[in-house]
């Protein structure tokens, strides 16, 4: 530093820009900025430069009041020395004025073609200008070109675009309307700086862009990461938008994103998938915020965009029933365990730390031989098979008791009441699982589960039984072999069956017509047999989620329906293991008969009866009357 050449032409630019008298400056302080790691600290580097400036000029060292600063950015293995060419940034100006840091962060960059209240009024961070323009360069924007930003924010990429390049159509959008509401007060600031460039605002998604194919020459993003942006699921939103970009990219054209580096991990795997659409040109490694960081640069090739199939969304919400109990995978070739896992499941496991912390929680296997728990940063060989066991967090063991009908160190067998999920709140199955005083014991197998693993689906107004798995191996078992289950039932209607139903009793009803008790063994999971109930004309009372408005409703809308017995291969003896209630008679069945048999025989007497039961009686008599002449009270 104080040999450097550079000294005369860097001073005698800072007082053409500074300050017009030529003996300034003649006091200074050090100050630093580093990234990376080193063996010495910011403050070494602020007295060694402050050192070698002293020296060199003999200037007044002053750590208050000074006329410049020395600045030094340390990045990894590369150092900046520099006069900054800008009014002082510190005070009340930064917000850092009492802060002991202050001297060890980058000067706010404070440009007349940007409102700042335009992130601060919207509770938005926006990125640095200059990291927008090497961006931007980096995409090798050029006059006239069309610059789009999905991800806008409050429009800083768009805006520096449209300012330092001419007959630019620079556009910015983003789905929040606080952030489009900032961008357009930027806007609104920068149009004295635009010329002939333009900067168009919209409010869209960034994975269903409105643009025509092919008529962007530049789209860069800085896709969203920091702690104000926790809760932006970006690992579910990377295939849509990367699809997004890809469609309205020129051919030859680039993209640049800016992404935390395991979505840039992600992002590269994707983009090899789809290495005929595009290919990597670049990528840096880069500290933004604090925040270790990528910049990813993508060029669009010739090949002509052909849209993928979307998958159909899913309903999300609390109300919605989790039903995935075991997922199963291949480990892909160079691909860390939680670059994989946020990949395959992008819905469960929204960012590297969440896949950590479920590997920690034990819900994730290598299934080699034997089955082991992998460190998340390991890259294990391609093609071997990954077990996850959502457990849809927050999980919170829940003490109450489980009934268990059968176990042994690799599964179990519990029965699960209706009204209760199997996942997804405080009261589940799952938590009640968790709980140190469940009945289900902890397996001597190497393979354990630190909880044991619901391994099908029964639906929240379903009760019956619930096989458990206790180790990794039961779990993959139980996934890879198809249950069985016996349904025990009342439906709608006493004829025509389909094959295999056995029919315990039937009755006239003067609600439904007419109701019977069935039991069916079937391979189906419990809403495919409640689909094929209605399908066949023989809607089970109470089920208005596949009957729809016309199905027979009972009081409380309970359904009727029970999983009475389960059989399945085990994964140990290989033998099959048939379990079963201990009583075949469900006592609120015995109630509804006995209750429609009532109402049935005061309205053939005609005796009594509320008013409900008369317009019961008056629907029988027009619906049914001619078909049942011949039944006989129940």
């Amino acid at each position: 530093v104080e040999a450097s050449p550079r000294w005369e032409a860097a001073v005698a630019l800072w007082r053409t820009i500074m300050s017009p008298d030529s003996s300034s400056p003649s006091s200074f302080r050090g100050s630093a900025v580093r990234d990376g790691q080193h063996a010495f600290r910011a403050m070494a580097v602020m007295q060694k430069v402050g050192a070698a400036t002293w020296r060199r000029w003999g200037w007044k060292v002053d750590l208050d009041h000074y006329d410049t600063e020395i600045f030094t950015i340390w990045s990894y293995d590369t150092a900046v020395v520099g006069l900054p060419l800008f009014p002082e940034w510190r005070g009340s100006v930064s917000g850092l004025a009492v802060r002991a840091e202050r001297y060890f962060v980058l000067p706010r960059e404070l440009r007349p073609y940007l409102a700042p209240e335009a992130h601060t009024s919207v509770g938005r961070m926006r990125l640095r200008p200059s990291i927008c323009h090497l961006m931007l360069r980096l995409a090798g924007v050029e006059d006239g070109f069309s610059v789009l930003d999905p991800m806008g924010g409050v429009g800083t990429i768009a805006v520096e675009a449209a300012v330092h390049w001419r007959d630019i159509t620079a556009y910015t959008s983003d789905i929040s309307t606080d952030a489009t509401a900032g961008a357009r007060i930027n806007v609104t600031q920068a149009q004295s700086h635009l010329g002939t460039s333009k900067v168009v605002v919209t409010k869209e998604d960034a994975q269903a862009l409105r643009h025509e194919s092919g008529t962007m020459d530049a789209v860069v993003v800085d896709v969203p990461f920091g702690n104000r942006n926790r809760q932006v699921k970006v690992t579910g939103l990377l295939l849509g938008v990367l699809a997004e970009i890809l469609r309205v990219l020129r051919p030859k054209r680039k993209s640049v994103l800016l992404m935390t580096r395991a979505h840039a991990r992600q992002l590269l795997q994707l983009v090899e998938e789809r290495k005929q659409l595009c290919s990597v040109v670049e990528t840096h490694k880069v500290i933004v915020g604090g925040w270790p960081a990528s910049m990813v640069v993508l060029e669009r090739t010739d090949e002509p965009f052909v849209a993928e199939e979307a998958e159909a969304a899913e309903p999300e919400g609390d109300e919605v029933e989790k039903t995935e109990c075991v997922l199963l995978t291949e480990t892909l070739p160079d691909l860390q365990v939680t670059d994989l896992l946020q990949q395959r499941w992008p819905k469960h496991l929204t960012t590297e730390s969440v896949a950590r912390r479920v590997i920690r929680r034990g819900r994730v296997w290598l299934m080699e031989e034997p089955p082991r728990l992998p460190w998340w940063s390991e890259v294990p060989p391609a093609g071997v098979p990954v077990l996850f066991l959502p457990d849809y967090p927050p999980r919170q063991p829940y003490e109450q008791g489980v009934t268990v009908l059968f176990q042994d160190p690799h599964v179990a067998v519990v029965e699960k009441a209706a009204g209760l999920r199997c996942f997804g709140g405080l009261r589940t199955l799952s938590n009640m699982l968790a709980s140190k005083t469940c009945s289900v014991t902890v397996s001597d197998q190497t393979d354990v589960l630190q909880i044991p693993a619901i391994s099908q689906h029964l639906e929240a107004s379903v009760a019956g039984l619930v096989v458990v798995a206790k180790t990794a191996r039961a779990a993959l078992h139980l996934h890879d072999q198809p249950l069985k289950y016996t349904y025990h039932a009342l439906v709608q209607g006493r004829e025509n069956f389909p094959e295999g139903w056995v029919v315990q009793r039937s009755a006239p009803s003067l609600r439904f017509g007419s109701i019977s008790e069935v039991v069916c063994e079937a391979a189906a999971d419990a809403a495919t047999f409640r689909k094929g109930c209605v399908e066949s004309g023989h809607t089970i009372l109470g089920d208005c989620v596949y009957g729809g408005d016309q199905a027979p409703m009972v009081r409380r809308r309970a359904l009727y329906l029970q999983v009475s017995a389960v059989s399945f291969t085990h994964p140990s003896t290989k033998e099959v293991t048939p379990v079963a209630l201990p009583t075949a008679t469900v006592e609120k069945y015995d109630k509804l008969f006995a209750k429609e048999a009532y109402v049935w025989e005061m309205s053939a007497r005609g005796t009594g009866g509320s008013d409900y039961v008369q317009k019961c009686k008056e629907k029988w008599d027009e619906q049914y009357a001619a078909q049942e002449a011949d039944d006989q009270p129940a």
